[in-house]
This record gives C-alpha cells, structure tokens and sequence, in this order.
C-alpha cells in the first residue's frame, strides 16, 4: 500500500504555474522508506545543473524528502534533481546540518525517468524514487513516519516551491518541522 501525495504551490509564496504538477507516493518495507515523484513542469521550471552528491541541488529542479528522527533528535532532508544527483544532511534546525558521508550517499537508492518531449516542446515530465535505509534515518518499518515533501527549484528561470503540507512562512522555508505533517501509515 502506498500513500498518495498532489504537492501544491503555497500561495504566499508565488502565483500558480500553468503546466505544473507534482505528486507523490510514499511507502514504508521493512527496511526502506521509498518515495517515488512524478513531476511534469514548462521548460522553464527545469534546470538540472548539479552532478555530485552534496551539490546544491535544490538550485535545480529538485524534490525532496524532509524526514523526522524523534531517535535522533531532529530531522534528515534528501534533496534530488532531475539526474538523482542528492544532497543529504541531518540537523535540528536550517542552520548546522550535518551532510551525508561518501559512504552513507552510496546506501540511497535513485533512480530516474526523464521523457524530456512528453508533452511537446514546452515541457519536460521526469520520474524520481528514492529508498532511503530506514537505519540510515534511525526508523523502524513499525515506526510513524513525520516529515514533507517538497519540490522547487529556486535558480531556474522561473523559480517555484511546492509542498504536501502546508508551510507556514513569509517566504519559501522548507526547513520548519512543526509544519510537518504524517508520510506514513
């Protein structure tokens, strides 16, 4: 059983663009939490310039999967562009998050689809599943999952930030876990 998600533009943030839509299914095994988008969005919402772990992915068109670990006192966000280059980091707040190891990116499983004619010309669909290692983030499959999902990319030539939950911020700021609402059951 999977959990179906349809991210949305938070209106304080910008107005609505045509051609865009995201969404989201999340499922928890015994020993992975995976997460598969689909996004279809206008050329000009797709940038995808990062190519190593640890780059600034969310510059790119980027989804990303914000976790709770009430075992470690925090939060993980995987953050993935288009070609499932990752950034990965743990902390409790925006600031002084902790990046993955070499070793600890090479345990999270991506895969990716582009079909960068799917819908013509003027837009681009692309698919992305991410398994995260439940030991990874400290979960359990038994556990509840908090977190959020997320998709934006802020240096594309028209920058967007989409949400499963609602985010309660002036601007853009992915990085609030008391907007965090439940992945899983």
């Amino acid at each position: 059983m999977m959990r179906h998600f349809d991210l949305f533009e938070n209106p304080d943030w910008h107005g609505k663009i045509p051609g865009l839509a995201v969404s989201a299914q999340v499922e928890c095994s015994a020993s992975c939490l995976d997460v598969v988008f689909e996004v279809t969005e206008p050329k000009e919402c797709h940038r995808c310039r990062c190519i190593a772990d640890g780059e600034p992915c969310w510059q790119d068109s980027c989804v990303e999967v914000f976790v709770a670990s009430p075992a470690h006192g925090g939060y993980y966000n995987f953050e993935l562009n288009s070609a499932g280059v990752c950034l990965a980091e743990f902390g409790q707040a925006r600031e002084g998050r902790r990046p993955f190891s070499s070793e600890a990116y090479a345990r999270i499983g991506r895969k990716v689809e582009v079909e960068p004619h799917a819908c013509g010309l003027s837009q681009i669909v692309w698919r992305l599943r991410v398994s995260i290692p439940l030991d990874l983030i400290g979960l359990e499959c038994d556990h509840t999952v908090a977190g959020n999902l997320y998709k934006c990319a802020s240096g594309a030539e028209m920058p967007h930030y989409l949400c499963a939950y609602t985010v309660h911020a002036v601007r853009p700021d992915f990085h609030r876990p008391e907007c965090f609402g439940l992945l899983w059951p």
